[in-house]
């Protein structure tokens, strides 16, 4: 049980500014997000002696006394400064931000590739590589588990993004745990509370669900998806390098599969016999080759393979969403567990009884407790695509196809002059630098003409005299 918390206000060296800690703060709400940034927000009067301490872009970190002992409940970057007069008539300073999360979009990888000797690298591997771009103190828990392959490339993308696109490429998520801890993982594991309403009484493993918004989506259930990788119209990346088989450990065990690289398509044929062939063709823009050989064009397309079946996973099936406010949690709930919800109302036509994935959590932090006040729910593994996600996914694929590099078709010119006699064969070489990966059209232009002597040869006589006497050669 919290019976105190405080919120220390520091620099971005982790140096503490101000006085001393602020203890006049009207509660502390944290919001923690799978796979992304968070955010906290907090209210205190500006009368508090160090309220000058709150300033743009500094951190902060609150600790609670919890269980006997003080440990950090929330830490993040101001980035928000609000003034407001409440109803008593004392102006409060209103002041949030994003989670410690935030800091990672802060560094860029600059050129990263995750690759070693044009093959793909381990989930741990890529994860360490990022660490060499992070600010300093982060720890990442990698999971260890299959598949956790991944080969790619970064053109200025910031840790954060790598990480995203890293927990994607091998089917996992993250979620943190706060001090600059953040933890992969493929699983959701069980939180051991239920969510329940229309209860006067609660148990110490139950929250009564006190407000429920449902969103079910189907509009974009697909059962067959051409993917396309790096390039421009038909020299686009395409699965046809690939292996024919694929690993078994990318699919999902109740589904069946199918995949042709001449048609480029990898069909979960299951669902199709479910909801009948919804097919579309998807842009992966970021995945492509690091140089022409034939190592790494395989492992591209492997790649192209990998993360298309990841996202047909993902759309395979409609999806429920659960946004809901709850009261009685004596658990702080975190993402990447799942929580039992169940819920009825003849009414609104509700009768909700299944295990969810929890994507979102929020808790506030009071003098009387820590409460998990919110949470968004799914029976899938990703957010909805509401309007400003699809909007954010096209500038997103528009800056990829700027910044990485895309095949195109090439035309070079190359001339090789060799002499040839009677014994000699003719070669002609043609040479292409590495950013060539994929060629339309060879055209080779020759033409014979007839073999024409510089010599010529004069016929006559000639005579030349010196001391010893003369000298006559005939031609």
């Amino acid at each position: 049980m919290i019976t105190d918390f405080y919120i220390d206000i520091e620099d971005a060296s982790g140096v503490k500014q101000g006085a001393g800690p602020i203890t006049s703060a009207r509660g502390l709400r944290v919001t923690r997000r799978m796979d992304g940034a968070g955010s906290f927000s907090f209210e205190m009067p500006i009368t508090d002696p160090n309220a000058a301490a709150v300033q743009p872009l500094r951190r902060i970190r609150a600790k609670a006394h919890l269980n006997g002992a003080w440990v950090t409940i929330g830490d993040g970057i101001i980035e928000q400064i609000g003034r407001k007069v409440d109803a008593s008539g004392i102006v409060m300073l209103s002041v949030s931000g994003g989670d410690g999360v935030r800091e990672l979009a802060q560094r860029t990888v600059g050129t990263l590739q995750l690759a070693a000797a044009g093959s793909a690298i381990s989930q741990t591997a890529a994860v360490a590589a990022v660490v060499a771009y992070a600010p300093a103190g982060w720890t990442f828990g990698a999971e260890a588990s299959s598949p956790n392959q991944i080969y790619a490339r970064f053109a200025g993308e910031s840790c954060l993004q790598a990480l995203i696109n890293i927990a994607a490429k091998t089917f996992s998520h993250f979620y943190y745990n706060g001090d600059k801890v953040l933890t992969f993982d493929s699983t959701f594991s069980p939180s051991g509370v239920r969510a329940v309403g229309g209860v006067n009484a609660l148990a110490a493993e139950t929250c009564a669900i006190v407000d429920l918004e449902v969103l079910e989506e189907s509009y974009d259930v697909v059962t067959r998806v051409h993917p396309y990788g790096a390039g421009q119209g038909d020299v686009r990346l395409n699965l046809k390098p690939a292996s024919d088989s694929i690993p078994t450990a990318i699919l999902l065990p109740d589904e069946t599969y199918a995949m042709s690289k001449g048609d480029n398509f990898i069909e979960a044929t299951s669902a199709t016999a479910r909801y009948g062939l919804i097919a579309r063709t998807v842009e992966f823009k970021d995945v492509g080759p690091l140089s022409n050989t034939n190592a790494d064009v395989e492992a591209a397309a492997k790649a192209l393979r990998a993360t298309a079946i990841r996202w047909l996973n993902q759309h395979l099936r409609p999806t429920k969403t659960y946004r809901l406010a709850v009261a009685g949690c004596s658990q702080v709930l975190r993402p990447m567990q799942s929580i039992r919800a169940v819920y009825r109302d003849t009414v609104a036509g509700l009768n909700i009884d299944e295990t969810l994935n929890i994507l979102e959590t929020t808790y506030v932090v009071r003098n009387d407790g820590l409460h998990t006040t919110g949470l968004v729910v799914s029976t899938g593994d990703r957010f909805p695509n509401d309007d400003s996600q699809i909007v954010a996914s096209t500038i997103e694929q528009g800056v990829v196809f700027q910044a990485h590099p895309q095949l195109n078709a090439n035309s070079y010119v190359t001339s090789y002059i060799k002499p040839v006699d009677p014994d000699a064969t003719a070669e002609f070489r043609f040479r292409f630098g590495a950013e060539v990966v994929q060629l339309q059209q060879v055209l080779f232009e020759f033409q014979l003409l007839p073999l024409e002597s510089t010599v010529k040869s004069v016929g006559g006589t000639s005579t030349t005299t010196s001391a010893g006497g003369s000298t006559t050669a005939t031609s």
